[in-house]
């Protein structure tokens, strides 16, 4: 996981409306959404390999097919066979997403990051919390 979330904070590093604060000497971060000044959380979701096919789905479908593919929220479950790597405002107006798929003992990034602002992240967001 911390390949994941070292091609994340490179991500989130070179979007402008990203701001990244560190306290303690660099132990506590705070990550804001610049728009709308909301804080970001990260959460890890494990799907098995129905559900983690429709996340694919989701992730590499182009902005005109979400509205088909998004509605209805998808089961996460307990040790799953994909692992998605979920980084989202508390408004709901951003998320950047990362899936990966367990394989060899380790889980592997299944395609790029996606980063989603506005209303098309607040539609994706509604299928994963």
């Amino acid at each position: 996981m911390q390949e994941n979330e070292l091609a994340m904070q490179n991500a989130l590093a070179k979007n402008s409306n990203i701001q990244i604060s560190t306290k303690f000497f660099g132990l506590l971060t705070k990550v804001i959404y610049k728009p709308t000044a909301s804080p970001i959380s990260k959460t890890y979701l494990e799907y098995d390999p129905a559900e983690g096919a429709l996340v694919e789905q989701i992730l590499f479908a182009p902005s005109t097919e979400l509205s088909a593919l998004c509605n209805h929220k998808l089961k996460a479950s307990e040790n799953g066979k994909f692992s998605l790597y979920l980084l989202a405002s508390k408004d709901h107006r951003f998320a950047a997403l990362q899936l990966s798929e367990y394989s060899d003992f380790s889980y592997a990034p299944v395609g790029e990051i996606r980063i989603v602002e506005g209303d098309e992240a607040r539609q994706i967001l509604q299928v994963f919390v």
